[in-house]
C-alpha cells in the first residue's frame, strides 16, 4: 500500500473519474438532434450530454468503416445536416460519401455517396 501512495504520482491517469462524472459540462459540439440537449464528446464518441438526466441514447462514433469522424464534422453534420466529403471509407470497396440525417428525430445517419464525374470520350 505504502508502495502504491508513493507511485502514484507517476501514473499515467488520462481521465480522472471526476473528469468522466463533468462530461455533461463539456462544450457542446451542436444540438442532439433526439431530445435537443447538447452533444459532447465522449472520448471514443459523440453523444448527447442528457444521457443521465433523460436517458437520451444519441451517439455516434468516431470511427466509422475505418475513418476518424473529426469534430468540425460532426458540429457540420449537427448544424447544417451534412458532412464534409469523407474519403476513403472502407466497405467491400473503397468509396467517399457525406454523411446526412437517414431519420434526425431518431438520431440515424446515412451515406450521401459523391457523384461521379463521367469522362468524356474524344473521338
Amino acid at each position: 500500500m505504502k508502495d502504491a501512495i508513493n507511485n502514484s504520482s507517476s501514473w499515467d491517469i488520462s481521465e480522472s473519474t471526476e473528469a468522466l462524472d463533468n462530461r455533461e459540462n463539456s462544450v457542446s459540439l451542436g444540438q442532439c438532434p433526439k431530445c435537443g440537449a447538447g452533444v459532447v464528446d465522449k472520448t471514443k464518441l459523440y453523444g448527447c450530454s442528457a444521457y443521465n438526466k433523460n436517458g437520451c441514447d444519441f451517439i455516434v462514433s468516431k470511427r466509422l468503416l475505418g475513418k476518424k469522424i473529426s469534430e468540425t464534422n460532426i458540429k457540420k453534420l449537427l448544424s447544417s445536416g451534412k458532412t464534409n466529403l469523407i474519403k476513403g471509407f472502407k466497405g467491400k470497396s473503397e468509396f467517399n460519401a457525406y454523411l446526412t440525417w437517414k431519420e434526425k428525430s431518431q438520431g440515424t445517419i446515412t451515406f450521401q455517396f459523391e457523384k461521379q464525374k463521367r469522362k468524356q470520350h474524344v473521338n
